[in-house]
């Protein structure tokens, strides 16, 4: 199947052609759109969407939403004492929209 995904500052999606005309995919919660996240939970995993969304409020060092307006710039991104370019962050959501 071929997909076609969004990259939004705010909220990303994703969408198929069928027969039909384009449908929407739902991600993992069934939302179709996936906050533009990233986080590392107190686990050390990567999180992505809502679930980083929320981690944001108690826990802003942890989480970051506002990256892709600084694509292709030298900028690094603090997250969880981590460092994360841009490109990565933004590589992070398209793999989850994609699975």
């Amino acid at each position: 199947m071929i997909i076609g995904i969004d990259l939004g500052t705010t909220n990303s999606l994703a969408a198929c052609l069928t027969e039909h005309g384009p449908t929407l995919i739902p991600n993992a919660h069934g939302d179709f759109l996936t906050p533009s996240a990233v986080g590392i939970d107190h686990g050390g995993q990567i999180i992505v969407g809502s679930a980083a969304k929320e981690l944001q409020v108690t826990h802003p060092e942890r989480c970051t939403t506002v990256f892709k307006r600084l694509m292709g710039t030298d900028v690094s991104m603090p997250l969880a004492q981590r460092q994360f370019r841009p490109e990565e962050l933004s590589s992070l959501i398209l793999r989850s929209l994609r699975n």
